[in-house]
């Protein structure tokens, strides 16, 4: 009888094991079907609301070489599923890779139709400065210092040690206004200027382009798990994930903040931007967050023609470069150009043309000497370089 009942008891518990096994609760064989395993996470910041609510009376807090602006109010930052730890988890970013395929700038009709907003500053409000030659060969003449720091803006470490915080009278201002526009809209926000140009221009280590005054970099803002905005001292460079990698604290992209910082540059009508260079995966978020937020699509029109990844350097992960157009100023003395054409940017062909036909007017009546400058002078006008295709020489690894 006891035999008999250890049996049963044996059966039952063999019986057990397999209910288990088949339920997917023990471990199976090696050649059994593997299970699916959960996809991985990755804590990654929320998109800032279009309207941000930042405290008064702020308290940094320093966490190694950052400051922290105090954080956006919870209700419009974080939603109520992520709430209790502050940031929201989302599938690792080779399950989103799909949508982080390489951009081409934009060819909808809306893009290319766009009007032409530039209005430049008055002779008057100009200095010397003159960006002459292209952005990789070129050089600056008596370019203008920006101020190490101001309203919105402070030159990086670095960049100071440098001394690579010069450029044409339009940029450094496009720049300080840049600034004063995002502290307001912004209040707490600072944009982090890179380099620049040289004095008198020419080649700088780090790059191929910057030669002629016409180029800045900016760091990227960036947010830490609980979507406070954090103020770095250098470039971070971010994966396709938008978060940062490797030891100290991790960041992620802030997509709000700079699509506002992309915003004030393209509006400032001063100024015509050519490139703003970026990886394609972190130009993915800020296009699809201003088309969420920005009323204005023609704007968002703009921002996908200018946005770029370069095709011969790196892929700018962590930083924008920002190029812009030749003014009237330094076209007729000697700025070129290459690279993209937009639609809407001013090519100032009736005022070239003008000076054109007086040049040859200056030949006709001049010396061997007047001719031969005069030569000189028209080779600038000879043929135009701009394409519609990549961008020329950007930073080099």
């Amino acid at each position: 009888l006891c035999d008999s009942a250890m049996s049963m008891r044996k059966r039952w518990s063999l019986f057990l094991v397999w209910i288990l096994a088949s339920a997917g609760l023990l471990g199976g064989c090696d050649d059994a079907a593997p299970r699916r395993l959960p996809e991985p996470v990755r804590r990654v910041s929320l998109p800032m609301p279009p309207a941000l609510e930042i405290p008064h009376g702020r308290q940094d807090v320093k966490i190694l070489d950052a400051t922290l602006v105090p954080p956006i109010h919870a209700s419009a930052a974080v939603p109520p599923e992520a709430s209790a730890g502050g940031t929201l988890q989302i599938p690792d970013a080779s399950v989103l890779s799909e949508r982080l395929t390489k951009l081409s700038p934009s060819r909808r009709p809306a893009c290319r139709s766009l009007t032409n907003r530039y209005r430049p500053l008055p002779k008057e409000a100009l200095d010397d400065s003159v960006s002459i030659g292209s952005a990789v060969t070129g050089r600056l003449h008596a370019g203008k210092l920006l101020a190490r720091s101001g309203r919105g803006y402070r030159v990086l470490p670095r960049t100071l040690l440098r001394g690579f915080f010069h450029g044409t009278s339009e940029l450094v201002a496009a720049i300080v206004r840049a600034g004063r526009v995002l502290d307001e809209r912004l209040p707490g926000s600072h944009l982090g200027v890179g380099n620049l140009s040289r004095s008198g221009g020419g080649d700088i280590p780090q790059s191929r382009s910057h030669n002629s005054g016409r180029d800045v970099d900016i760091a990227f803002f960036v947010v830490d798990s609980l979507g406070r905005s954090v103020i770095g001292r250098e470039f971070v460079d971010l994966n396709a994930a938008g978060a940062s990698e490797g030891e100290g604290v991790p960041v992620f992209f802030d997509a709000h903040r700079n699509w506002e910082f992309v915003r004030a540059i393209l509006l400032d009508s001063t100024i015509q931007v050519q490139y703003i260079f970026i990886a394609d995966w972190l130009r993915t978020r800020i296009i699809d967050h201003a088309r969420q937020v920005e009323p204005d699509s023609s704007l968002v029109c703009r921002a996908e023609e200018v946005l770029r990844q370069p095709l011969d350097s790196s892929p700018h992960a962590d930083h924008f470069h920002v190029r812009i157009h030749c003014d009237l100023h330094d076209r007729l003395r000697g700025c070129r150009e290459s690279g993209a054409r937009h639609a809407w940017v001013e090519r100032f062909n009736d005022a070239i043309q003008a000076h054109v036909n007086e040049l040859i007017d200056r030949y006709q009546e001049g010396s061997e000497e007047e001719r031969s400058r005069v030569l000189e002078e028209l080779n600038f006008f000879q043929q135009e370089e701009g394409t519609d295709e990549q961008p020329e020489g950007e930073e080099r690894p």
